[in-house]
C-alpha cells in the first residue's frame, strides 16, 4: 500500500509540473469587451495615402469611418443619411461642417450590464476655402498652416541642421508672365530650391491640403550656377509633408528619389526630415 501511494504521489507531482496556472484558470470572458461607443475618424486623401485630421481642402476626397464595428450605422452629413461603416465624399462648401453618427449593436450584458447597445456622437471639421485671384494679384489669405519655414534635420545626417521652406508665391517665367508656383526649398539639396532650376516645377505639389501635401518632380531639370555651386541635375523625387496632429508647428517630410539614371551627386534613396517651425 505504501508503495502504491508513493508511486501515485510521484505521478501527481509529474502531472502538476507540466501544468501552468494559465492552463487551469479559464480566461476572463470580458477581456477586450468594450462599451458601445460612436467614434468618428475623418481622413483626407493625398496621393496614395489617407491623412487623419479635422481640416481639409475643399476639392479633396474625405473618408468618414466608424472606429468601432457595429450592427447598424446611421450617418448625418448635410442633407444626406447614410447606413455604411465608411464612406467617401468631396466638394464640400467652405467653412465648418458637422457630421453625426449613431451606432447600434447587440450589447454584452454579462460584461456591460448598463450598456444599451446604442451610442451617438458628432464631429466638426473645417473645409478650407479655395484661393482666389483678384485682378491677377496674389491668392487671398488665409494661407495654409503648412506654409512656412522649418529648422530641423534629415535622418541621413542628423548632426547637420537643415532649413526647409514651403511657400506659395509668384514669379515671372521666361516670357515675363506672372505665374503661381509652390516652392519647396531645402529638398532635395540642403542649399537649393526648386526655383533655382530653369525647368520651373509649377506643379510640384500634386495634392495639397492645409496640413499635408503630396509633392512630386517627375523629371529633372537643368540648373544654373547659383551661389557659386553648380548642380546641373534635379533628381526626380516624390514625397509627403505632414504637420503633426497635436502640434502644427512640427513637420515631417518623407521622400524618395525616382531618378536612377542621371544622378551625379550622392544622395540616399529615401530620406525623412523632422523640423520645428521658426516662422
Amino acid at each position: 500500500m505504501k508503495k502504491y501511494l508513493y508511486i501515485l504521489s510521484i505521478f501527481c507531482t509529474l502531472l502538476c509540473s507540466t501544468c501552468s496556472y494559465e492552463d487551469i484558470v479559464p480566461e476572463n470572458p470580458c477581456n477586450g469587451v468594450k462599451y458601445t461607443k460612436a467614434e468618428i475618424r475623418i481622413e483626407e486623401n493625398l496621393g496614395d495615402r489617407w491623412f487623419e485630421g479635422d481640416t481639409v481642402a475643399v476639392l479633396n476626397s474625405c473618408r468618414f469611418t466608424s472606429v468601432q464595428d457595429a450592427d447598424e450605422y446611421t450617418w448625418y452629413i448635410g442633407s444626406e443619411v447614410l447606413k455604411t461603416k465608411s464612406f467617401v465624399r468631396k466638394y464640400f462648401p467652405s467653412g465648418w461642417i458637422d457630421v453625426s453618427l449613431v451606432v447600434r449593436r447587440k450589447a454584452n450584458k454579462l460584461c456591460s450590464p448598463i450598456d444599451d447597445g446604442v451610442d451617438s456622437t458628432y464631429k466638426k471639421f473645417y473645409v478650407w476655402p479655395i484661393y482666389q485671384d483678384v485682378n491677377g494679384g496674389p491668392p487671398i489669405a488665409p494661407y495654409y498652416p503648412i506654409y512656412g519655414t522649418y529648422k530641423g534635420y534629415k535622418e541621413s545626417n542628423p548632426c547637420k541642421e537643415v532649413i526647409i521652406t514651403i511657400f506659395d508665391t509668384a514669379w515671372e517665367n521666361l516670357k515675363h508672365t506672372p505665374k503661381y508656383v509652390e516652392i519647396l526649398s531645402g529638398i532635395p539639396y540642403d542649399d537649393r530650391s526648386t526655383i533655382d532650376f530653369e525647368q520651373r516645377n509649377s506643379d510640384i505639389f500634386l495634392d495639397y491640403s492645409p496640413k499635408a501635401m503630396h509633392f512630386e518632380i517627375s523629371s529633372g531639370g537643368m540648373g544654373a550656377d547659383v551661389g557659386g555651386k553648380s548642380i546641373d541635375w534635379l533628381p526626380g523625387l516624390e514625397g509627403y509633408a505632414i504637420l503633426d496632429r497635436q502640434n502644427t508647428n512640427k513637420i515631417k517630410i518623407d521622400y524618395r528619389y525616382n531618378d536612377t539614371i542621371r544622378r551625379q551627386y550622392p544622395l540616399p534613396f529615401s530620406d525623412v526630415f523632422y523640423g520645428i517651425r521658426i516662422y
